[in-house]
C-alpha cells in the first residue's frame, strides 16, 4: 500500500497532473474538508476544556476553515 497526499491547487501543475493522473487509474482518494461550525465548537470545547461562544467558534471556523491544526494552534495561542 501507498498512500500520498496532495493539496488540489497542486495538479493545476501539468507536470504534476501527468503523474496523478498515472496514479489515479488504481488509487482510492478520499478527499479532507474542514471541520463544521458545530463540529469546530466541540473540538474547541475539548482542546480548551470550556465551552466557547457560538460568535467566538463562528470567527475561529471564519478565520482557518475549519482546519483542526489551525483551530488547535489558534486556541492554544489564545489560551
Amino acid at each position: 500500500m501507498v498512500v500520498g497526499t496532495y493539496r488540489d491547487v497542486e495538479i493545476d501543475d501539468p507536470a504534476r497532473a501527468k503523474v496523478f493522473a498515472a496514479l489515479d487509474r488504481s488509487a482510492l482518494r478520499i478527499a479532507l474538508r474542514g471541520l463544521s461550525a458545530a463540529e469546530l465548537g466541540r473540538f474547541v470545547a475539548t482542546a480548551a476544556g470550556a465551552m466557547t461562544s457560538p460568535a467566538l467558534t463562528a470567527e475561529l471556523h471564519r478565520r482557518t476553515g475549519g482546519n483542526p491544526f489551525f483551530a488547535r494552534e489558534v486556541v492554544r495561542l489564545l489560551l
